[in-house]
């Protein structure tokens, strides 16, 4: 397979960033699990049973109905499943939605402001140090998300219009 010199610095260019995301936050992955981390995976028996799945659509996040985030659990349960409490793999699936958030970033901006330097504002999203407790926080995955979510709706929202489609 070969790659045109444009295709070659993008993967260059995302290679690069996801390695410093990676390096940035690795300290993160034998952190364990913390104080919510406990509450909403380990003593959670909800992501523990897949015939469970209904109640994650019924309740909150810390069992009321205060903080709505069904998809968090979602995530929690297929982790669980593949890796039960080994905390080293829940941080990991953070470092990754933040390097897609990433790489969202610039691509969006490239996208709104082409040759305007969208690698580095996807490259400043990724190491500024406000997002440190959101990717080394396993309870804070619900950022994370809606983060990811929002970033994709809008760039394939910006897509769609510009080539004059429906959604």
């Amino acid at each position: 397979m070969t790659f045109d010199a444009r295709s070659r610095s993008i993967l260059l260019k995302s290679l690069f960033l996801a390695t410093c995301v990676f390096l940035i936050y690795s300290f993160s992955i034998g952190a364990g699990f913390k104080t919510d981390d406990r509450y909403s995976i380990m003593m959670n028996p909800l992501i523990k049973d897949f015939g469970q799945t209904g109640e994650f659509f019924k309740q909150g996040y810390f069992g009321d109905r205060s903080y709505y985030r069904p998809f968090v659990y979602v995530t929690y349960a297929v982790e669980y499943h593949l890796f039960g409490e080994n905390a080293l793999f829940y941080h990991l699936d953070n470092i990754l939605l933040h390097i897609a958030n990433s790489l969202l970033i610039w691509a969006l901006v490239s996208l709104l402001l082409p040759g305007r330097g969208g690698f580095w504002a996807g490259f400043l999203f990724a190491v500024h140090p406000i997002h440190w407790a959101t990717v080394a926080n396993i309870a804070d995955r619900a950022i994370l998300l809606c983060t990811f979510f929002s970033l994709a709706s809008f760039y394939t929202f910006i897509r769609a219009f510009e080539r004059h489609s429906r959604i």
